[in-house]
């Protein structure tokens, strides 16, 4: 019972970090996309 419970934390821990890096990514490729615009302009 007390594994479980440590599992299934576990998988929570992991998938926020999975989302954290994925948002991450999101507003670095917008940040980076907003730079090359403004090189461009």
């Amino acid at each position: 019972m007390n594994f479980l419970r440590f599992f299934i934390s576990y998988a929570c821990f992991l998938a926020v970090q999975k989302w954290h890096v994925m948002c991450n990514n999101i507003w670095v490729d917008a940040h980076s996309i907003s730079y090359a615009r403004r090189l461009a302009s």
